[in-house]
C-alpha cells in the first residue's frame, strides 16, 4: 500500500497574505462563490452606492477576475458602475479614482 502524501501548508508570516491567497490567490477555489455572493448583494443596492462603495467594488471584481452575470436586461456590471460613478467623481480622492479607472481597464 502506498503512503497518501498530505498536501504541503503553507506557512503564512501574515494573516493577510493568508486571507488573500484564499479569496483572490490563483489557486483559489472559492473566489468565485465569494465574489458571486457580493455582486449579488450589491445589485439592488448599487443605486445607494457613493463614490468609494463604487470604487471599491469595481476595484475588488477586478482585481478577483472572476466572470459576473449580466443584470436582467442584459446591462453589465461595469457599466451600471460608470453610470452612476459619472456624476460622483468630482467626489472621489486620487486613489479611489486611480483604482476605479484600473479596474476598468482590467
Amino acid at each position: 500500500m502506498k503512503a497518501v502524501r498530505e498536501p504541503k501548508k503553507k506557512n503564512y508570516a501574515k494573516p493577510h497574505q493568508m486571507l488573500s491567497d484564499i479569496l483572490i490567490g490563483k489557486g483559489s477555489n472559492q473566489k468565485e462563490h465569494i465574489f458571486g455572493s457580493v455582486v449579488d448583494a450589491a445589485r439592488p443596492a448599487l443605486s445607494e452606492f457613493e463614490a468609494q462603495d463604487l470604487s471599491n467594488l469595481a476595484y475588488a471584481i477586478a482585481i478577483a477576475d472572476v466572470p459576473v452575470p449580466p443584470f436582467d436586461d442584459g446591462s453589465a456590471l461595469f457599466d451600471r458602475i460608470a453610470e452612476k460613478s459619472l456624476p460622483l467623481l468630482g467626489e472621489m480622492d486620487h486613489q479611489r479614482l486611480s483604482n476605479l479607472i484600473w479596474s476598468f481597464g482590467e
